[in-house]
């Protein structure tokens, strides 16, 4: 039960998530870094996702 609820929550958050999962997951990598690298990481990463 507990493998095929983790697969419909992963399958669920990137449907939903996508859009809002770029921002979340610069805020994990980036978060403790200051707001000018996260800038920069965002044109790097922007292009590619």
């Amino acid at each position: 039960m507990s493998e095929i609820f983790v697969l419909i929550l992963v399958g669920v958050l990137f449907y939903f998530g996508y859009p809002i999962g770029k921002r979340l997951w610069f805020r994990l990598l980036y978060g403790f870094n200051p707001a000018k690298k996260r800038k920069e990481a965002q044109k790097k990463f922007g292009e590619k996702l």
